[in-house]
């Protein structure tokens, strides 16, 4: 594994020779887009529609532009209280009753790896609680550790990274790589855009900006479908992402604010919305980026997640069950030790079959 970062660096290098110079910068910063809404209507009225290849282009150099990238933000997310999941005692809540939280993220990407930091909502019997955790992909395996901040057991887990990319398939936290990385495992709704996509010869205004439409084919779910409204006069970045589902839109995506970042486009701010059948909303997340760097050669331990000693930990790839060690490295909780009374410290101490004598 570590031969293949070694070349994956040497690679890197070789990709940001010719690349932009960046460095972090917190949103005050940012250079913004000052023209007008009727000035850029004006201009963009003489662009003709672009075709779905050309789209594609586009997206490719903007993502080897952007092969490397962080981007930090805080989030503002509301949602009624059974949003994620029904609990005790909020049946009897107002229909239209929501519950606010202030969240925040961080997403770091190098080529396909990626790392995630979230201290945020999830739902549970309990309804929407407040928690954190880091998951981590690279070189093919998935790391993921998490617990909730109302005191529940912390959680690992490792798993082979093609069977959990697509849990992290959410509109705000995909936001960043759906606009940087669009072709990564991050945005699989993207993959083979061409054959999936078309590219229509209608044009609107979309949050200031006059933007061409990219529609959907047809595909195995008929009451499904997607639409991306982007901007030619910036490099068909992605503006709106829209889902509707039997007619109606059940969610929208939609990014506010861009900045620049030497010559890649940004996301500053977007807001992402979950839609009831009667057209409320169910889930609104409001995010403004605090910090961003584009272009630059992380480190291999940017990539690298140690479980806490004590962790419990899932291992999905031979189905065992395992405890974090100290200094690194699992221990194994054998089947017959699953209903053991001893505790984390004490299963460690024991050795693999050592806690099997003791039971509820």
């Amino acid at each position: 594994m570590m031969s293949h970062r070694i070349k994956l660096r040497t690679r890197l290098r070789t990709l940001a020779a010719g690349s932009l110079l960046v460095a972090a910068i917190v949103t005050p910063a940012l250079s913004r887009d000052a023209d007008a809404a009727g000035s850029s209507a004006a201009k963009a009225s003489e662009v003709s529609a672009a075709s779905i290849d050309g789209i594609a282009a586009a997206w490719h150099a903007r993502q080897q532009a952007a092969h490397t990238f962080r981007i930090e933000w805080s989030e503002r997310y509301s949602a009624k209280p059974d949003a994620l999941s029904k609990g005790p005692g909020r049946e009897g809540a107002p229909a239209d009753a929501m519950a606010t939280y202030d969240t925040s993220y961080s997403l770091t990407m190098d080529d396909d790896n990626f790392r995630l930091f979230e201290d945020g909502v999830m739902g549970s019997p309990r309804g929407l609680i407040r928690h954190k955790r880091d998951v981590v992909c690279a070189d093919g395996v998935y790391k993921h550790y998490a617990y909730d901040r109302e005191g529940q057991m912390p959680q690992g887990e490792i798993a082979d990274a093609d069977r959990k990319q697509p849990q992290l398939n959410n509109p705000s936290l995909a936001a960043p790589a759906m606009i940087l990385r669009p072709f990564s495992p991050l945005c699989p709704q993207f993959e083979n855009l061409a054959a999936r996509f078309e590219a229509a010869t209608e044009f609107a205004v979309v949050n200031g900006r006059r933007c061409q439409l990219i529609r959907e084919l047809p595909g195995a779910d008929s009451r499904r479908s997607s639409q991306l409204w982007v901007d030619p006069e910036r490099e068909y970045v992605i503006v709106r992402r829209t889902i509707t589902l039997n007619g109606r839109t059940s969610m929208q995506f939609d990014v506010t604010e861009f900045g620049r970042d030497g010559t890649v486009w940004v996301p500053v701010k977007w807001k992402a919305e979950v839609f009831e059948p009667d057209g409320s909303i169910l889930i609104s997340r409001i995010a403004t980026v605090t910090k961003h760097e584009v272009s630059v050669d992380f480190p291999t331990s940017a990539f690298e997640l140690e479980f806490p000693p004590g962790v419990y930990v899932y291992d999905d790839r031979d189905e065992t069950h395992n405890v974090a060690r100290l200094g690194g490295g699992l221990r194994e909780i054998l089947p017959e030790e699953m209903r053991s009374t001893l505790t984390a410290a004490e299963l460690l101490e024991s050795g693999p079959g050592g806690a099997a004598g003791r039971r509820d």
